[in-house]
């Protein structure tokens, strides 16, 4: 039973065409420009977590197949709405049996409801239990066919071959806090004894952000939300615990939510803390009988191979 993975709209076979003509404004773009589409669009770490580990597992799969006829009977489309229109067609006309769409296609079900609300969408994805739990409020009809799944990590390349448990050094991973915020929060770091390096989120490589997890005892993650957080599943896989700022809400277009910076923070992974003194008080005596062991937690529950596997039985309808 073949699942396709669809992040763009395949071309028809010319018999089809009259049906199924569908051409995106990127592939036209790209045409124009005589650039190759990237590999994996949407949200790439997502679609290239997905597409690594079915093949891992080998599974029967395709992804972005070039004709029509090579789209298999179940069809999940993690991102791209003209991809989700045309699967939602094919969906209709009988040509697939299963559709699976998300978690990278909308904020909020409101941004494009008739598209999410399709009766033709027999599975929506989402990253993790915050979200779904926000859909719902937003949409609760789809409460009989909304699922959760995260994307995994590359485990063999976020892996540290010399974690040192002796390390003084603290990485801030500052991503949408406030700049003042940050700034308390090195200050209690450096009042706990460490020393304080700094990342910005879309201003590092991941060659580079390995590289200082190499050297950190500890990541101080500072999010205001994250609909599931890779960043912080590259640290764990690093064997790298995090400390996690946790607002708990978010405001969007007039409405509170109540959100999480780490949906998968575990006793094993790391802790949250709420203000800089409740992260002061946990680097100075805190994590004194903390037993962290996040790099297993990741081979156990985030690796490509198993967030594959997990997606495998959503698609094919298992329980």
């Amino acid at each position: 039973m073949r699942v396709t993975i669809l992040t763009r709209p395949v071309r028809a076979p010319p018999s089809l065409r009259h049906e199924y003509l569908v051409k995106s404004c990127q592939d036209f773009v790209n045409a124009m420009l005589r650039r190759p589409l990237a590999e994996y669009s949407g949200h790439p770490a997502v679609t290239r977590s997905l597409v690594h580990g079915l093949r891992a597992i080998a599974a029967d799969f395709n992804f972005n197949p070039k004709d029509l006829r090579e789209v298999g009977e179940i069809v999940h489309v993690p991102s791209g709405h003209l991809a989700l229109r045309q699967a939602i067609r094919l969906r209709r006309s009988g040509r697939i049996r299963r559709l699976l769409a998300g978690p990278n296609l909308v904020v909020l079900p409101s941004d494009k409801p008739a598209l999410i609300g399709a009766p033709e969408i027999d599975l929506l994805v989402t990253n993790s239990s915050w979200v779904r739990q926000m859909y719902l409020t937003e949409m609760p009809r789809l409460a009989d066919h909304c699922a959760i799944w995260p994307a995994g990590v590359d485990t063999e390349l976020w892996q540290n071959h010399a974690v040192s448990t002796a390390s003084r050094r603290i990485l801030i991973y500052a991503k949408n806090a406030p700049d003042p915020l940050v700034a308390e929060c090195a200050d209690e770091a450096r009042a706990a004894g460490f020393d304080v390096a700094l990342v910005r989120y879309g201003r590092y490589t991941p060659a580079e952000y390995r590289a200082a997890l190499g050297r950190a005892r500890y990541v101080v993650y500072m999010s205001a939300w994250e609909s599931q957080g890779l960043a912080l599943v590259e640290a764990w896989s690093c064997d790298v615990p995090t400390l996690v700022w946790n607002p708990g809400y978010v405001l969007l277009k007039g409405k509170t939510y109540r959100t999480s910076a780490a949906p998968y923070l575990t006793e094993r992974t790391g802790r949250l803390f709420h203000d800089p003194t409740a992260l002061g008080e946990l680097l100075r005596s805190g994590l004194r009988n903390a037993t962290f062991a996040p790099r297993q937690w990741v081979l156990e529950n985030m690796s490509d191979e198993v967030c594959a596997r997990a997606l495998l039985a959503l698609a094919v309808g298992e329980d």
